[in-house]
């Protein structure tokens, strides 16, 4: 299944809320921290942004 462009980024807006949560990143950091990892693992954000809210996901469980 596709997911449209706003499915992207509110899975990147959860990731990044989740970054400000835990890891106490402002926004711009929190935003900066996804766009880093995702070119230096040479992986899309919103890979980046899901395997964020999966880590998070198990913490809570």
């Amino acid at each position: 299944m596709m997911m449209d462009t706003e499915q992207k980024e509110q899975i990147v807006e959860q990731a990044k809320g989740l970054l400000i949560e835990n890891r106490h990143m402002t926004e711009p950091e929190a935003h900066r921290y996804l766009q880093m990892q995702a070119m230096n693992r040479r992986i899309p954000k919103l890979v980046i942004a899901q395997s964020i809210i999966l880590r998070y996901a198990v913490r809570t469980s």
